[in-house]
């Protein structure tokens, strides 16, 4: 096996690891992290359409964490205030 098909396990691997996640963040940096490396794989495959599949799914997870993160600073502060 060519280590580029073995980049491309490893983001397969990160993928279904996301999907077993209860917790959301964990999902979404499962998520980031599978998607980089498969934006990677897509680079390195010269495979246009995989690649911006990836790097869509990239910022779509990286919003969702920043906006995750922003309501536990919320949730934190709302608690200190009460």
């Amino acid at each position: 096996m060519q280590y580029i098909e073995l980049i491309g396990w490893l983001g397969n691997i990160l993928i279904i690891t996301q999907f077993m996640q209860k917790d959301m963040m964990k999902l979404r940096i499962y998520g980031t992290l599978g998607g980089s490396i498969w934006f990677i794989y897509a680079c390195i495959l010269g495979t246009v359409s995989l690649a911006v599949l990836n790097f869509l799914i990239i910022v779509i997870q990286l919003y969702h964490i920043r906006k995750l993160l922003k309501e536990r600073k919320s949730d934190i502060f709302s608690e200190q205030v009460n």
